[in-house]
Parts: structure tokens; sequence; C-alpha cells
């Protein structure tokens, strides 16, 4: 049956447009259980700018068990939805546990519009300065020690959230 819902997603995903939320729709009446089949489901509506309506089946998913890379692709889905119709608290709060349970960068930059739109830009440059002075890419290790105290001067040595 998995392998039948995954084939099955996979058809829809290649649906044009105007097509895409009628067969999601229906695969979600045939397979409302399966988190992945919600979560798909929420995915198209999100995409096709029907955030509002996509709010409530992310987290159906969640609650369904959602699992792996998913969840947390799910988790951050349903935080960029939040902070588009204004929940910037609860967008704020999602994307922050995922980014410090997995340093993934997608998660990061969203809690960066995230907290820019909550009027706090000064902490989302912190957070992504702090995020690319941990790594060694182009230039950035002959400019790495002054940058660091130039940051540190501006965030504070400490990364965590008030």
């Amino acid at each position: 049956m998995k392998d039948d819902i995954e084939e099955l997603i996979r058809k829809g995903l290649e649906e044009p447009d105007r097509k895409i939320e009628e067969y999601f729709k229906g695969l979600y009446e045939r397979y409302g259980e399966d988190p992945r089949v919600i979560y798909e489901y929420a995915n198209v509506l999100d995409y096709l700018g029907k955030e509002w309506d996509a709010i409530p089946l992310y987290k159906r998913a969640l609650e369904k068990g959602l699992v792996g890379e998913r969840k947390d692709m799910c988790l951050i889905q349903l935080a960029s939805s939040l902070r588009v119709v204004g929940e910037l608290k609860e967008s704020y709060t999602i994307l922050e546990e995922v980014y410090r349970r997995t340093r993934d960068p997608s998660s990061l930059l969203f809690l960066a519009l995230t907290l820019s739109d909550m009027g706090r830009k000064e902490r989302a440059i912190c957070l992504l300065a702090i995020r690319l002075l941990e790594g060694n890419e182009g230039l950035l290790p002959n400019y790495k020690r002054a940058l660091k105290e130039y940051f540190q001067e501006m965030c504070g040595s400490d990364e965590s959230e008030e």
C-alpha cells in the first residue's frame, strides 16, 4: 500500500497547476488517514497560495505520525504558512525548534524571515552571521577572526534566544 501511495503522489506532482489541487483532494478523500497524503495535499494547497487551508492539514499530518525528513519539511512549511498569515509567534516557535535540532539552513532562513517580520532584523542577521561563521567558505578564513569580533560585539556571545 505504501508503495502505491508513493506512486500516486509522484503521479500527482506531475499534474499541471490547474489540475493538481483536484487530484490531491481526491487522493486525500481516499487515503485521508495517511500522514504522507495529508502532508502532500497541504503542500499543494500551500503552493497554490491557500495557506489558511494548508495549515490545519500540516498539523493533521504531524498528528497522524509523519516522520523523518518529511516531518521536518512539514514543520518548516507549516511555520512558513503561519508567517504568511501573520501567526508570527507560532511560526517562530516551530522554526526555532527545528533549527536548534537540525541546524538545517532552510529552517534558519525561514526563521530569519519570521524574525524580520517580528521587527527583529538584528537578531535575524546575527543568527545568519553565526551560521556563516561556522564555515570556511571563500575568503572567510582570512577575515573570520575580525568578523567574529564584530558580530560578537553586535550580537553578544550567547547565540541562544531570550
